[in-house]
């Protein structure tokens, strides 16, 4: 480059303009490179995308599973799904669960005869919502170190037994997967769909490009009568929501899931702050109204469509139970007592022939024909929720000896459950999911809450998709529509960086070619003189 310096201006000014060229190119590369891998200058903007079919829904309503060979149809509730294996599809009613990772069925060992537990075959197959039978059929097995590391299983249950591979038919085409098998199960009732942060079945839509972002949307329906004498379907959508079952009167209500998701002892992915829980009891037309817990003392719940029945630490339960017999003079038993031949409360019935799977609060309803009772549910800065009466007490019902369904009208169940919860922290099931949509966006870390639409029944769901905010040079912000979920900026595409390097490459070979040129200039310039 020495030679740059004894030429002629005009020479110099060429070379000069050459460099600067090629610095602006580099600089131009090198910052986009910068951008493109910079998680400070992007962020996230979400929004549903009617135009967009990338969602999966499932129905969650009562489940029957019939013809299964030298078996009783099984009786259940959520979602119906097939696994198919090289010879058949073997179906299962499978509930929602978000705390729990993993997709789990109960294996056919589960009910074998020393896990009975004084109940019967017919019994454990309906309140599995039906088992497979992995040593039949000819699923692949897996490492069970290929499923997902779960701490919502681990709080109630041992590990997971072993895992397979697995071919749902619950979409087109059917979804490939990794999934838990279980045969030793002490506190669950049926095979769970895990919907917790790293919830192997929406990795797997994800992967498949049948999603376009980790989220979905819960109406989780109801299983008692309403008050028009019929019980509501739900659904669960993946990908989005389901328009239909947003009243969207006062639009969503917002939580932040940036806390800690243990609570108390137990894992609890979804969390949501109550102000006050207030419960209202009604015998012989007068009605009183109970305060619970006091905004001064908010409480902090876990959500879990696994459960039915609301779930309440011990102090609180012994403040419910005070309350009701104060109130009512109603002093209920745990309904799995009444079916209990060790118990005081014994009815004369053995649960082998009514197995309560869910045990609330029973008392004889001929002593209080006329009892209703509702909840309100005040959200932290959001509206408050009435879990009305039909929700919260109904007719004892459990299951028959052959897993049917049955129903003792001489007892009353108030729908609380029975025993402090687990791990010391409130809990809210399907009860208050049935008054409420939920919508998870898992990768944003955003809860929200609508009021429910009661009307709603087949979903309309609406696919929801993110952008990518990306500040540019001057500050101002741009955005690229795409179904990615991460936040790394914005992805330019092939050609144009192939554009950019091919420049620089073209601008590295002018400059060499512009300093020969200036040699060649300066050597004949020499000559002349």
């Amino acid at each position: 480059m020495v030679y740059l310096f004894s030429t002629p201006l005009a020479y110099r000014r060429r070379a000069g303009f050459g460099v600067a060229l090629l610095v602006l190119m580099i600089s131009v590369l090198l910052g986009r490179a910068d951008d493109i891998n910079s998680n400070t200058t992007a962020g996230m903007t979400c929004a549903p995308a009617p135009n967009s079919d990338k969602t999966v829904w499932l129905v969650l309503d009562t489940c029957e599973i019939a013809g299964i060979p030298g078996a009783d149809t099984v009786y259940s509730w959520g979602a119906k799904i097939g696994i198919t294996d090289d010879q058949t599809t073997n179906l299962f009613c499978i509930s929602p669960s978000t705390v729990i990772n993993n997709l789990f069925l109960p294996d056919a060992g589960i009910c074998q005869e020393r896990n009975l537990n004084g109940t019967t075959a017919g019994q454990c197959r309906s309140r599995r919502g039906n088992f497979i039978d992995k040593e039949a059929s000819k699923l692949t097995p897996v490492d069970v170190g290929v499923l997902s590391s779960d701490e919502g299983w681990k709080t109630f249950q041992n590990e997971f037994q072993s895992a397979a591979k697995a071919s749902l038919r619950c979409t087109e085409p059917a979804t490939t997967m990794d999934i838990a098998l279980v045969n030793v199960s002490v506190n669950s009732n049926q095979g769970q769909l895990g919907l917790a942060n790293n919830s192997t079945f929406i990795n797997a839509l994800k992967t498949a490009d049948k999603i376009n972002t980790r989220s979905w949307g819960l109406n989780s329906g109801s299983i008692n009568e309403g008050p028009d004498g019929t019980v509501r379907q739900g659904s669960l959508v993946f990908g989005g929501y389901d328009q239909d079952s947003r009243m969207e009167s006062d639009g969503w209500v917002e939580v932040a899931m940036d806390y800690d998701e243990v609570l108390g002892d137990r894992y609890c992915p979804l969390q949501i702050t109550i102000d006050q829980i207030d419960v209202e009891f009604e015998v012989n037309g007068k009605k009183n109204k109970k305060t619970l817990t006091e905004r001064a003392r908010p409480v902090t719940a876990c959500l879990e469509p696994n459960d039915y029945l609301p779930r309440l630490p011990g102090t609180m339960l012994g403040q419910f139970l005070d309350a009701l017999k104060i109130e009512t003079n109603i002093e209920p038993v745990p309904s799995d007592s009444l079916f209990d031949p060790e118990s005081t409360h014994f009815s004369g019935t053995k649960k082998s022939e009514f197995l309560v799977l869910e045990p609330g609060l029973s008392f004889q309803t001929s002593l209080f024909p006329d009892f209703n009772m509702s909840l309100f549910i005040t959200i932290r800065n959001g509206p408050v929720i009435e879990i009305p009466s039909h929700e919260m007490k109904r007719p004892l019902k459990g299951l028959a000896g052959d897993g049917s369904p049955v129903v003792d009208q001489n007892h009353t169940e108030i729908l609380m459950f029975s025993q402090p919860n687990v791990g010391n922290a409130s809990s809210f099931g399907r009860s208050f999911l049935s008054q409420v949509y939920l919508f998870v966006d898992l990768d944003n870390r955003i809860m929200r809450l609508d009021a429910q639409n009661k009307q709603a029944r087949a979903p309309s769901p609406v696919a929801w998709v993110c952008k990518r905010n990306v500040t540019n040079s001057t500050g101002e912000g741009t955005n690229d529509m795409n179904g990615h979920t991460n936040n790394t900026g914005e992805n330019w595409p092939a050609w144009k960086i192939a554009v950019i390097v091919l420049a620089s490459v073209v601008g590295v070979v002018g400059l060499v070619w512009l300093v020969l040129w200036i040699k060649k200039k300066i050597v004949q310039n020499a000559g002349n003189h």
